[in-house]
């Protein structure tokens, strides 16, 4: 995946250094399913990703968003308790 058009950054020999075990979260009408992708470039064997999403994708501008992720009402438990469930797993 490429976004503007440009093939490979800088960045993605960084990326390859990461081996920690990551837990990308994402609101579907935000970044969505996009910041899968930059977890793929790691070398993280143990990448995890939760993407909160109501409404289908062809109306995933309306969907939950980035500031719904820290703002919604259900945030606590569709997305905190989610994140905490999982660093309890990682301990």
């Amino acid at each position: 995946m490429e976004f503007c058009g440009k093939g490979e950054t800088p960045l993605h020999n960084q990326f390859r250094k990461i081996r920690v075990p990551i837990l990308y979260v994402g609101g579907a009408g935000g970044f969505g399913r996009y910041g899968e992708y930059t977890a793929s470039l790691t070398a993280s064997q143990d990448v995890t990703s939760l993407i909160v999403q109501d409404l289908p994708d062809e109306e995933r501008p309306m969907d939950y968003g980035h500031a719904d992720l820290v703002a919604a009402g259900d945030a606590e438990w569709r997305v905190w308790e989610p994140i905490l469930e999982w660093i309890f797993a990682h301990r």
